[in-house]
């Protein structure tokens, strides 16, 4: 009898590698997501610090020109802030996007590798088919052609 070939085996390695390359692309948008999180959490940091000076210069009486630049440097920390955010909202849906393609060829990987298991189980069903049967055609040819069953 013949050993155990899957014909897939190809797509299977292909399926294999389509997760693995999957897995590394949604590792690394997963690194950037962080990164931009860090990001926004920083520059939530600077506004709030921005803010933080700029009540302490209005309640000094500060002169109007000092509350003025006070007021724009807070004013580049807000938008600062929400561009971080912005990008960093931009990242998680970059996130779950690979997260999706990641699951798809797993999805896809097992499929194959139940597919492989149950024609392995049925190649071993006919092997042992196969063999009982010689093990029952020798039997017979033993006792010189007569029927086992008389």
């Amino acid at each position: 009898m013949k050993r155990f070939r899957f014909r897939l085996e190809r797509l299977s390695h292909l399926a294999a590698a389509e997760k693995r390359v999957k897995g590394s692309e949604l590792a690394e948008a997963r690194r950037a997501q962080a990164e931009a999180e860090a990001e926004a959490e920083e520059r939530r940091r600077v506004l709030a610090q921005a803010r933080a000076e700029w009540r302490k210069r209005a309640e000094d009486g500060e002169e109007a020109e000092l509350l003025l630049a006070a007021d724009a440097w807070q004013g580049r920390a807000a938008e600062g802030a929400q561009e971080a955010a912005r990008q960093a909202e931009e990242r998680a849906d970059e996130v779950e996007e690979r997260r999706a393609e990641w699951l798809r060829a797993y999805r896809r990987l097992s499929v194959l590798d139940r597919l492989r298991e149950r024609q392995k189980e049925r190649h071993a069903l006919e092997v042992a088919r196969q063999d009982q049967a010689a093990l029952d055609d020798e039997a017979s040819h033993r006792k010189g052609g007569e029927s086992m069953w008389i």
